[in-house]
């Protein structure tokens, strides 16, 4: 590139960006999320329609339950249909609450070992949120030991108790307004896909084949 054209290009960059700082400043204030109450009950049945909705779009599937023993219930059943030998668990309090309560056939793998992992048919986590708007799981590093299990598996169980379901991205982020925002924080809307060039979809490539989020009541 010539002197001449290395001077132009710098000019016009220089100058979309005095542009961009103007229009900037007449940007309209962004609304504060999350300052409501929090949901009555019948707004909250609303957002587990909504969840279960827009999750199924997307692949996934939802499960209502009551309590952990229901909570346990449902993932023995997963796992059996699955003929899951080997299980993941983080280390959220919720997920290890299950233990004992799964098939005594499978192995549960507890340990940070990416490979102990990847040799698991099931991972279970609990989440940190869930946004009814798109079907997606907030997974926040800071509070739960959670990546692996939730990534390497063909299979991702979530846990959710119904008070974390939340209306949109906005609700879910408020949270933080008050509290340190973690190293990672993951959002999950579905199995993993991916698409070559051509547009050919395919499930489970950079992540698991299929999602399943346990909404608990009472949890």
């Amino acid at each position: 590139m010539s002197d001449a054209a290395r001077r132009t290009v710098l000019g016009a960059i220089r100058h979309h960006l005095r542009e961009a700082r103007s229009a900037g400043d007449e940007l309209p204030a962004v609304r504060e999320a999350g300052r409501g109450p929090p949901p009555r009950i019948g707004e909250r049945e609303d957002l587990v329609r909504e969840f279960a909705t827009r999750l199924g779009a997307v692949g996934g599937v939802a499960w209502r339950v009551a309590g952990i023993d229901g909570a346990a219930d449902c993932v023995a059943s997963i796992a059996a249909e699955l003929g899951a030998t080997r299980i993941a668990l983080s280390d959220a309090p919720l997920v290890r609450a299950l233990r004992g309560r799964l098939p005594a056939s499978a192995t549960l793998v507890e340990v940070a070992d990416r490979d102990a992992i990847a040799s698991c048919e099931l991972g279970i986590t609990s989440a940190q949120a869930a946004i009814a708007e798109t079907g997606t799981l907030v997974l926040d590093a800071g509070m739960e030991r959670h990546r692996l299990a939730s990534l390497l598996p063909r299979v991702h169980v979530a846990l959710v108790p119904v008070e974390l379901l939340v209306a949109d991205l906005d609700a879910a982020f408020a949270a933080y307004a008050t509290r340190e925002v973690p190293a990672a924080i993951t959002l999950v809307t579905g199995p993993s896909r991916t698409a070559d060039i051509e547009l050919t979809l395919v499930v489970g490539v950079h992540g698991p084949q299929a999602l399943h989020v346990v909404l608990i009541d009472g949890a």
